[in-house]
């Protein structure tokens, strides 16, 4: 005697399970630091008149919002999608003098939670190494007249 099953009725139901992982405290203040660095270059980008810095900026910030998305999308799956909550960014004016000041705090930044945060997670040490070295080329491409 044999059973015949419809094959709906024989598959496994596959049941969506959350698994919750422990979201990092600081991961939601680095993503804000990212966001605003991208916005005060950005912000810079049109307010320059120097050509050069014009364009390299432009490069810079393609490259940079690769490697911020790659950065966020890995740290969110390897520790989960924190709860986003409103926030306020101060996006304070840069200018053709202070521009090397605040490239310079973020490079800072990066190096710090490298150090600090991310010391044991290899992945997202190597996006922020991408990172560090899209920085200072672009100091030095800032400094080209």
């Amino acid at each position: 005697m044999t059973i015949r099953r419809s094959s709906y009725s024989s598959r496994r139901r596959r049941v969506s399970k959350k698994i919750r992982k422990a979201v990092l405290p600081h991961q939601t203040r680095v993503f804000q630091r990212f966001f605003q660095f991208y916005i005060q270059m950005k912000t810079y980008h049109f307010a320059t008149r120097i050509y050069n810095r014009h364009y390299n900026i432009d490069g810079f910030l393609k490259q940079y919002s690769e490697l911020y998305d790659r950065f966020v999308e890995a740290c969110m799956g390897k520790h989960g999608t924190p709860v986003f909550r409103p926030f306020q960014l101060s996006i304070g004016a840069i200018d053709d003098r202070s521009v090397f000041r605040h490239v310079e705090e973020f490079r800072a930044f990066l190096r710090n939670i490298r150090s600090a945060e991310y010391k044991h997670d290899s992945d997202l040490l190597n996006i922020l190494d991408e990172m560090d070295a899209e920085v200072d080329k672009l100091l030095y491409l800032l400094r080209l007249e």
